[in-house]
C-alpha cells in the first residue's frame, strides 16, 4: 500500500487519501477523502432493547451538504430508539402512565429511558394509527368474501383530564371531563375472529364510518348482508327519523350506509 493512501478503518473497501489536518488525526478525527470532500468521525448513539449502542460514525461533507452512509444504511436516528424497543414502549404505555413505563423498562430490560422520549414515541405511534385508520365511505363493488356479516357498535364514558394552559405548574388547576368512546366490531357469521375499530374523535358520522370500515375489513361486499346487533332498543323502521341520543343516531347512520 502506498504512503499516500491507506484503507479507511470504517469502510474497509474504500481507500482514503491522506490530507492535511489540523493537529493529530486521532484527536480531530478529520480525513480528506478526495478534493472538495472531508470526513469527520463523530459518536452516534441510539437506544435498543439491549441498551444504548455507541459507534464511531464517519460523516462526509461537501460544501453545505452532509452525507451519512451508516445512518442511511442501518436506518437509525441519532439518540433514537430501535423499532423493537419502540414496540415494547408502546405496549407498556398503552396500559400504564408514561412514568411507570420507565420502571417496566428497568424491570424487563435493565435500563431506563426519559419520560419525554416515552411520551413522544407512544403519542407518535398513536397519531400514525389514527391517520392510517381513517375509513373510506366507498361502497364495495366486488362480491364479498362472506355473505353474512354481523356488526355491532357500543360506547362507554372515559375520564379525560385537561391541564390549565395559563398555569406554569401543569399539575395544578386540572379539569376533569368525560368523553364517549365508541367501539365497533364486525365478523362473518360463524367466525371467531372479529375486526375491531373505535375512537373518541368525531360524532355520529365518524362512528358510522368506523363501523362501516370494520364491516368491509370483515369481508363485506356488494352481495353481502349485514346483521346489526343492538343492546336493547330495536333499530328504527326504514325511513323513520328517530334521534334519541348518540347511539340511536349511530344506528340510523348505519342503516343509511348499508341500505
Amino acid at each position: 500500500m502506498s504512503d499516500l493512501s491507506r484503507r479507511c478503518g470504517f469502510w474497509s473497501a474504500r481507500r482514503c487519501k491522506v490530507g492535511r489536518t489540523s493537529g493529530s488525526r486521532r484527536r480531530s478525527g478529520t480525513f480528506a477523502a478526495r478534493p472538495g470532500y472531508s470526513a469527520k468521525v463523530k459518536k452516534l448513539r441510539w437506544h435498543t432493547k439491549f441498551g444504548e449502542i455507541v459507534v464511531l460514525e464517519p460523516q462526509y461533507r461537501h460544501k453545505t451538504s452532509r452525507v451519512r452512509p451508516f445512518v442511511l444504511g442501518a436506518k437509525v436516528s441519532p439518540r433514537g430508539c430501535s423499532r423493537p424497543l419502540q414496540r415494547a414502549i408502546t405496549d407498556f404505555a398503552a396500559d400504564d402512565p408514561f412514568a411507570r413505563v420507565q420502571l417496566k423498562l428497568r424491570e424487563h430490560y435493565g435500563f431506563e429511558i426519559g419520560e419525554s422520549t416515552i411520551q413522544r414515541i407512544a403519542l407518535g405511534h398513536g397519531q400514525a394509527i389514527f391517520e392510517s385508520g381513517r375509513p373510506s365511505l366507498e361502497f364495495p363493488k366486488a362480491p364479498g368474501r362472506h355473505k353474512q356479516i354481523v356488526a355491532q357498535i357500543d360506547g362507554g364514558m372515559i375520564p379525560v383530564v385537561t391541564p390549565d394552559v395559563d398555569r406554569k405548574d401543569k399539575r395544578k388547576g386540572k379539569t376533569l371531563s368525560w368523553k364517549e368512546a365508541k367501539i365497533s366490531l364486525a365478523h362473518a357469521k360463524g367466525s371467531r375472529t372479529p375486526v375491531y375499530g373505535g375512537g373518541m374523535e368525531g360524532g355520529v358520522e365518524a362512528a358510522g364510518q368506523r363501523l362501516f370500515a370494520c364491516v368491509v375489513r370483515a369481508g363485506f361486499g356488494a352481495d353481502s348482508h349485514v346483521h346489526a346487533v343492538g343492546d336493547g332498543t330495536p333499530p328504527p323502521p326504514r325511513g323513520q327519523a328517530v334521534d334519541r341520543g348518540p347511539d340511536r343516531g349511530t344506528v340510523r347512520r348505519t342503516r343509511q350506509l348499508f341500505d
